[in-house]
């Protein structure tokens, strides 16, 4: 019978006072793409993942510091409830159709993303899902 090894505790923080232990940044959820959810932020990242749907895709998502809070819905990354987005915190969007323009820009650049819904079903490409329509705007440096 194997035996669990004790826990070990961890190391008392070394760091000077005032400082807390740098971690990588996390996003506090997840755009929800619906209609009138809009989002005024700055970009942080672009983040390439290997697609988790389509085996040797990549796909593409945004990490946006929220700057207008109380307008944006998220999928909570925690509660994974849905909830309004604060100022200051740093979200996730997923790329689509029309967000794909974000992933040139430049990080730090100011960014504001209108969704005015979803194309009618009649629109979409043939065995295609309608696509989400997004007005995308920046402000240049």
């Amino acid at each position: 019978m194997a035996t669990k090894a004790p826990a070990t505790k961890a190391p008392k923080s070394r760091l000077p006072e005032g400082f807390e232990p740098a971690t990588l940044a996390r996003s506090a959820g997840f755009y929800i793409p619906r209609k009138g959810n809009d989002l005024i932020g700055i970009l942080k990242d672009v983040i390439e993942t290997d697609d988790p749907f389509k085996k040797g895709q990549k796909r593409f998502y945004f990490k946006i510091e929220v700057t207008e809070g109380g307008q944006t819905a998220i999928n909570d990354a925690e509660t994974k409830s849905e909830r309004i987005a604060d100022q200051g915190e740093v979200i996730g969007v997923d790329e689509k159709g029309f967000l794909r323009v974000i992933r040139d820009m430049a990080k730090g650049q100011p960014v504001a993303i209108m969704c005015n819904g979803q194309q009618d079903k009649k629109d979409a490409k043939k065995g295609r899902n309608p696509a989400w329509m997004f007005e995308v705007g920046k402000v240049p440096f």
